[in-house]
């Protein structure tokens, strides 16, 4: 009986075969992962929508336990659903209660835990910045990356103020050089001169 010696063009048939199947089966193991995370974020997003509408029907819509939620929201839809104008929604609406919030704190002359409402705020201000950004809303860009600017340089002590200034400086620098004329943009001008220039910080 004679063997079959397997020929080089059969050996080469039998390699690429198998190296088409263990891509096939990696390309699947990446889409069931990518489907199984997909599904967790939209589930989450599902129960902090639940969460926004109970804690805002029990306690009106102006309540400072709100802005957690929206914020993980924002959060959500900007890095991973890439919903940048729900996202922009959520930091806005989050950005509004904390103004109220600290506005009132001023007037009753009762700061308590101001300072880190004000860090929250200014972190709130930053992602809305980088939300219009995206969106190609540089002037309201500018306009939250200067009021977060502002505030932080306010705050004595800040866990984030650094990372923070240091974002809030280049999505300045950013947002002037797309908002300003053409004949302004050579040299790019510095972020503070965005802030001092900036009639709403």
């Amino acid at each position: 009986m004679e063997s079959t010696v397997p020929t080089g063009d059969s050996c080469s048939t039998s390699s690429s075969n198998h190296t088409s199947s263990s891509t096939s089966v990696s390309n699947n193991n990446n889409n069931s992962k990518g489907i199984v995370v997909t599904q967790q974020v939209h589930s989450r997003i599902r129960q902090l929508e639940d969460e926004l509408q109970k804690t805002s029907t029990e306690f009106g819509a102006d309540n400072i336990e709100l802005v957690r939620t929206l914020g993980m929201l924002g959060l959500l839809h900007q890095h991973m659903t890439r919903d940048l104008s729900k996202a922009r929604d959520c930091h806005q609406e989050a950005s509004r209660i904390l103004q109220k919030y600290l506005q009132d704190d001023k007037v009753e002359g009762e700061r308590g835990g101001g300072g880190d409402l004000e860090e929250t705020l200014a972190v709130t201000l930053t992602d809305l910045g980088s939300c219009h950004e995206k969106l190609g809303e540089y002037e309201l860009a500018n306009q939250e990356y200067s009021k977060a600017w502002a505030l932080l340089v306010s705050i004595d002590s800040c866990d984030q103020k650094l990372m923070l200034l240091e974002a809030c400086s280049r999505g300045m620098s950013r947002t002037c050089r797309t908002t300003l004329p053409q004949q302004q943009q050579a040299p790019p001008p510095p972020p503070t001169a965005c802030f001092h220039n900036n009639p709403s910080a």
